[in-house]
Parts: structure tokens; sequence; C-alpha cells
């Protein structure tokens, strides 16, 4: 029964946002056929596209892969054929923001007719009365308390109600307990006024200015209090009713204005209070929640019947309708802006700059959903374990996953940590993006969309990693027999290196491996799908075709960990393990930088240098997040005791009225992660960005193949492909990728070898000087490579489709020559 209710709630879901989002979008849809603007498509469901449905007139009904809500594509919504005939660009400022606001007008609409349907229905007919059946023994004993009936369903608050307002209960410490306030009393007035309600009660306190004095009348006397930042503390409830109740038409009208202007009100007030609290206190509060905690109200209210539900769509209509005319970029109210800017000034703004305006906002909400919804999930499971898969007699694979502690962490991370904390982190590492960007990509043309997307793409890879060796680090895996004490690749290096390391633990290791690359790289999937879907760089056809070419890289980077394994078993050399663990690093961070890249940037590939090129920008995007995260945690909270975290006097203590950290403590870190991080980033994808350009395009394979024609390697290459039945091409491009990616690894993990401290103590001993002594010239021989790379002539070569085309029959042509040279081609059987 549990499952059948889940499955209702899930479908509920659904149904609820799609419903709430298809009115929204049928809202522009409508308003844009009234004033002439030609749509292209309606879809039912977010993209990719699954199927056309039937085509009318210049619109399309498509039907779409994501069940939730819906779209409406407007000829030149976005500025563009501002002087053709159905352009909504074409169109007066006045009815682009007809349109615009539509969808807004219609959630409202929704949520009005919900209401009076609601108030018109009465609700479940609960009535447990004489004549009536009832699915309990003894009905009567539910009816016994309050509380009881309550939780039951029988019972319920009676908005309607003119009775007294009940205070069920007090919160222990606040102002109103403060005031002598207890259980059980009743409240009357509220300053004055009469209330007749707990909605009545709640609105008269949440007007009260604050600092003004609140005088309470009660029918056991008189309470005064005044009104804080703090919370009144009263937990009210109306009189009770049993089953429903029903209104005339007109009655249910005049309720449903009022409840329809009350919500709004609320909403609008609550959006301006949480302004107020994430100013003043630096932090999102704890209460604000996204859609995990949409999901789990919809659940609550599915269990408690269909009136319950009808009252979580009337308020989601509402927050969606208040959300959507807030003046953010990429939401409606931002696009009204725009135009509103537009009618002042009586030109058209800069589309580039509106479109960045719009990256912009979509960025900061997508950002802004993903924190919120990390919240609610640790949240949700922080205080236990999660099963995936637990099949009784049969543990196929089960996860553990102990989440309590890192729930904490993380909480504390994102709740108590000032947001003017990560501000500062993101203007310091804005620095060193801007100067590196410039000086790599100033002479490069590209689109700016695609360098947005690309960094933006750097960005999200830093999150697979951190789930994968951070949220399931330290969880127990149990698979096919086999316990995995995580997946942080990191502690495996190191328990390898141990002299007491075993073949099993070597074993435990390999295994360890494929899931952890395995699981980044579905992950990197997921997310860069969501990324090129959404700002439709990728339909699903030409990602289902990157996605069967990309299997190369986890197997190619499992090898690699392999080979890393083997050594920190086999070796015992001085700081060997430290080694080993910096190459696994290396190892780990250019395989997610590398496939947001191949995922999101393949297609767009013109020449090797534009393969270097988008690697460089996902390095950017993966080392200004990675930075962030330094400059918080390693920087301004490293200092800190937990208990100036919890006060928010990590930056400023209010008593002292100084800051805590001096200059110096955040200058030299600064400049370290600015200069050498960062660039050791750029450089290491960078040298794999041409190898991988190189395994691309082949763009000098023929001369290479014709040059090494008598030598070893060439002979190596013939054996792989006549033992693996591989086109020699084919075998030389899996040569370079491999070339490459050792290569990226190797550089990127001797960085953090000798940046280690242990590697640090050990070269003070052997040379007297710190290990920068090693870093600054390691560094400038890895800028002086890349730029050499850079130079080389055939990497600007354009290649078009007919030019690859026509290399490759070249190259077939020098296949069959080579294997006739060394006679490895396969006889002819005679009769």
């Amino acid at each position: 029964m549990e499952l059948l209710t889940l499955l209702g709630s899930i479908v509920a879901f659904i149904g609820i946002f799609s419903t709430l989002v298809l009115v929204h979008e049928w809202g522009h849809f409508t308003a844009a056929r009234i004033f002439g603007v030609r749509v292209l498509e309606f879809g039912l469901g977010l993209p990719p596209k699954g199927r056309v449905l039937f085509k009318k007139g210049d619109t399309e009904y498509t039907l779409n892969w994501l069940p939730l809500g819906g779209f409406v594509r407007l000829f030149g919504e976005n500025g563009e054929n501002r002087d053709e005939e159905g352009s909504f660009a074409s169109k007066p400022v006045w009815q682009r923001i007809c349109i615009a606001i539509a969808g807004v007008f219609m959630n409202m609409v929704l949520a009005f007719v919900l209401l009076i349907l609601f108030f018109m229905a009465g609700g479940r007919p609960l009535a447990v009365l004489p004549d009536t059946a009832y699915p309990f023994s003894q009905p009567s004993y539910l009816l016994q308390t309050e509380s009881m009936a309550r939780e039951e369903g029988i019972l319920r608050p009676n908005p309607l109600a003119t009775g007294p307002v009940q205070i069920e209960g007090v919160v222990p410490g606040s102002l109103a307990e403060k005031a002598g306030i207890v259980a059980g009393d009743q409240l009357l007035e509220v300053s004055g006024l009469a209330v007749k309600n707990s909605t009545e009660a709640r609105d008269a306190l949440l007007k009260a200015p604050i600092r003004s004095e609140i005088t309470l009348r009660f029918t056991s006397g008189m309470r005064t209090l005044v009104k804080s930042e703090e919370t009144v503390g009263l937990v009210l409830t109306s009189p009770l009713m049993i089953g429903g109740y029903t209104l005339s038409f007109p009655d249910a009208l005049s309720y449903a204005t009022k409840e329809l202007g009350t919500q709004t009100t609320l909403l609008v007030s609550a959006l301006g209070d949480l302004g107020g609290d994430i100013a003043r206190d630096g932090m999102i509060p704890e209460e604000v929640g996204g859609p995990v905690k949409i999901a789990e109200a919809v659940h609550m209210a599915n269990k408690a019947g269909w009136d319950a539900l009808l009252v979580i769509a009337i308020l989601l209509s509402v927050n969606l309708g208040v959300l959507n005319i807030l003046p953010i970029p990429a939401l409606d109210g931002g696009r009204i802006a725009f135009l509103l800017i537009e009618g002042i000034l009586r030109r058209p703004l800069s589309r580039t700059w509106e479109n960045y305006a719009h990256m912009g906002g979509y960025i900061f909400l997508m950002a802004l959903m993903l924190l919120v919804t990390g919240k609610d999930l640790l949240g949700l499971f922080g205080g236990g374990f999660i099963g995936i898969f637990p099949v009784e007699g049969l543990d196929i694979l089960v996860i553990s996953m102990d989440l309590s502690g890192l729930g904490t962490l993380i909480s504390d991370f994102f709740t108590k940590t000032p947001i003017m904390q990560y501000l500062t982190g993101g203007l310091l590492s804005m620095v060193s993006l801007i100067i590196w960007g410039y000086i790599f990509l100033r002479k490069e043309p590209e689109r700016k969309d695609l360098v947005i997307l690309s960094f933006c793409a750097g960005v999200l890879s830093v999150i697979p990693i951190f789930i994968v060796l951070g949220l399931l680090g330290n969880s127990q895996i149990k698979i096919l027999g086999m316990t995995i004490p995580g997946l942080n690749l990191y502690s495996h290096i190191d328990a390898l290196a141990t002299s007491g390391a075993t073949l099993e633990r070597l074993g435990v290791y390999v295994l360890t491996s494929l899931l952890a690359f395995v699981a980044i790289y579905l992950i990197i999937a997921v997310l860069i799908f969501i990324l090129d879907i959404l700002s439709g760089e990728q339909t699903l056809e030409s990602f289902e075709k990157i996605l069967s070419k990309s299997i190369e890289a986890p197997l190619t980077f499992f090898i690699l960990s392999i080979i890393v394994g083997v050594l920190a078993f086999s070796l015992n050399w001085t700081l060997s393990d430290v080694l080993m663990r910096s190459l696994m690093i290396g190892a780990v961070e250019e395989f997610a930088k590398h496939l947001v890249m191949r995922f999101s940037d393949e297609n767009k590939f013109r020449n090797i240098n534009d393969a270097i090129e988008f690697a460089i920008l996902v390095a950017l995007g993966f080392a200004f997040f990675e930075n962030i995260l330094y400059f918080v945690d390693k920087i301004w909270l490293a200092p800190c005791t937990p208990q100036d975290i919890a006060s928010g006097a990590c930056l400023f203590d209010k008593q002292a009225n100084k800051y805590v950290h001096e200059i110096n403590v955040l200058l030299v870190p600064f400049l370290f992660r600015s200069v050498f991080s960062t660039m050791t980033h750029i450089i290491a994808s960078g040298i794999f960005g041409y190898f991988y350009g190189v395994s691309y395009f082949a763009a000098d394979e023929i001369k290479e193949l014709s040059r090494m024609q008598n030598g070893l390697q060439a002979r190596i290459l013939l054996l792989f492909h006549k033992v693996f039945h591989l086109p020699t091409n084919l075998v030389m491009r899996e040569q370079q990728f491999f070339t490459g990616a050792i290569a990226a690894m190797v550089y990127h993990g001797l960085f953090n070898f000798v940046l280690d401290g242990e590697t640090n103590t050990y070269i003070q001993s052997l040379i007297g000087r710190p290990s920068m002594f090693v870093i600054v010239p390691l560094t400038v021989a890895g800028g002086l490579y890349l730029f050499y790379l850079f130079k080389r002539p055939e990497n600007s070569i354009i290649w078009s489709k007919r030019r690859v085309l026509e290399t490759r029959i070249k190259k077939d042509a020098i296949d069959a020559d080579l294997e006739n040279r060394f006679s490895l081609r396969t006889p002819t059987p005679r009769a």
C-alpha cells in the first residue's frame, strides 16, 4: 500500500507541475496568437524532442522526453528577424510585454478557478455519523481527542469558522513564552482587532511593524509583547470541523478573491523578508526549500486526500506566477524589465548584452536551485543510511551511505558561511579567469555563447568528482559479495602504498577504479546533456553519437588508474605513495575536464587549435569553481573556530568591529592559486586538447605514417591493427589520445606532487630551498610547451567535411600500402 501511495505521489507531483507549466506556456501561446506572432513549436514536456504529434499552420505540436511541463518557441523571440512579419521582435513593446506577462496571468487565473472549485466542492466527506459507514472498527475512538482526529484526517481546521482561535502550542524560548502565553488559551483580539480564525490572527501578527508593541487579549486576560526579528512563537489552530463545507458560487467567488489576494500578499511579503534576511545575515535561511521539499509536500498531501492536493496546486500556481514576475534575467519579469527599458529609450537594446544577462540569470537560478536542492536532500537523508538496490537474499549492489557527518559538514558550509565570503572567493577567482582567458583566447573570434557554454561546462565538471570521491568516498559498497570501503581512489592508493597491502586489496582497488570512472562518466553525461539541451546546442541524436564515440575515455583512464595502482603496490621508494596519489588526482581531474569538453564542444571543432581552446575554457571553469571553494574553505574558514563560523564572525567580528583576517592571510594563497594552480589546469588540459585534436582530425597523420614506415612504432601500430582487426587510422587515433591522457595526467600529477608538504620537506633537505623553486620552472616549461603547440602551422587548418573524407580515403590507401610492405595482410586462400 505504501508503494502505491508513493507511486501516486510521484504521478501527482508530475501532473501538478506539468499542468501549472503548461497553463503558463499556454498563456504565452494564446497571447502570441492574438497579436499575430508566429508560434513555431508548442511542446508537451521538455526536450529532447520525442516526436511531432501534428502540425497546424506554422506551429508544430511535439511530445518530448522529459514529462515536466512544456514550452513554446516563438519566431524572433531572442531579438532576431526584427524586420520580418510575424516575428516577436517586430511587434510594439506593449504587445511584447502582454505576451511576456500572459504566463503569469494564466497562473493566477488557474489559482483563482481552483480556489472557487475548492470552496464549492467542500472537501472530502469525512463525517462519522451514526448512519454512515467508515472503515474503522471503532470510529468513535478517533474522535476522543482533537489531535488524534486531526492526525487521521477526520477533523480539520475550519477557515470559515467564527469561533475563538486556539493556542495549540508555544515555542520554547520565544517571545510568546516570555510574555507568559500558555497552550490551551484562546486568542480573541490582536492589538484591538478581533480575530475570527487562525488566518486572521496570523495576518495581524505578520503585519505588525518590527519593534512595535502588540497587545493580545485572551480568555485568560491581556498579554503584551514587543515584536522583534524573532518569530512570535505561537502555534495557532482554528476551530475544528467534521467533514467538508460547501459554498454557493457567489460566496465561493468572494472567498476565492480574498484568499488569492491574501496568498499573493503573503508570498510577496515572504520574498521581501527573505531578501532582508540574506542581506542582513548573509546566508540562505533553512526554511527555504526547492523541488525536494515540494515533492515531500505533495506526498503528504496525497496521503491526506484530493482536497489537500488541490490546496498544494493552488499555492504552487500562485508561487509560479509571483516568482516569474520578479525582474531577474531569464524569467518573464526580467524580459519585461528589458522591454520597459527599450520603451523608455525608444530603441532596441543590444541583443548581445541582453543575451549575456539572460545567460547570467539562468546560471544564477540553476546554481540557486542546485544549492537549495542539495540542502533539502541532505536534510532528507542526513541522518541515516541509504540502501540502493538491496535484493533480499541476493545483495547484487548495496550502497550504505552514512551521511550524518557529511550532511552536517555541507549544511554548515552552505548555511553558516556568510554569502560575502563566497562573493569574495568569486571575485578573487574572476581575476585569474579574466587574465588567463585574455592571454590564451584574445585572438579567436569564437561564438560568445559557445565560450560561455564551455566555461559553464567546466564549472560543472567539479560536481561529479565531489559526488563520487566525496559523497560516495566513504560509503560501504557491496557488489557481487565483495565489500568496497568507498570510492575515494586517493585513500585506496594510500592503502596500496603501505607495506601490508595484499593482492586482494589490489583487486578491490581495480574494481573501485572501474566503478568510480564509470560513475563520473555517467554523471557528467547527464549534466552536460541537460546543459546542452537547455541551451539548444545539442539534439538527442547528436548527443547520442558523441556518447557512443566517447566510451574510450573512461576505458583509457581506467587503464591508467590500474597502472598507477600497480606502481603504488609494487614500489617502495621515498615519497612513492605521495607521487602515486598525486598522479591519481591528476588523472581524475583531467578525465572530468576532458569529458565535459568532449560532450559539449566536440561538434564545434574546426581545427586542432579549437580543441586546445575549448579545453582551456573548460579548465578555466574548473579552476574558477575550485578556487572559490579553496578561498572560502582553506583561507577564510581555516583560521576560524566552529564558534566563529556559527556566529558569522569569521569574516567580520561585529563585537571587535574589525576583520578577523589581515590582507596577508589572503594575498599569498590568492597569488599562488591565481598564477600557478590555474596555469597548471590550463597547461594540462591544453596539452590534452592538442593530442585529442590531432586524434580527432589526424591533421598530420599521413605525413607521420609515411615518416615512420620503417620504424618500430609503425610495426607496433600495425600489429595492433592486425590482432584486433582495427583500421590503422583508428589505432593511430587511439595512440594520440592515450599519449595526451598520459601527458596531462603526468604534468598535473607532478605539480601536485611538488606541492605536497612531504615533498616540500624532502626538497628542502636536498637543495636547501622550498618546492617553489621547482614549481616555477615546471610551470614555465609547461607554458612554453603549450604555446609551442598553439603555434604549430597545421593546427590552424580549417577542416571541412569534404577534406576529412578525402583524408580518410588517403589513409585507407596508406593502410593497404603499409600492410603490403610489412606482409601483415591475410593470405588469400588458393583453390
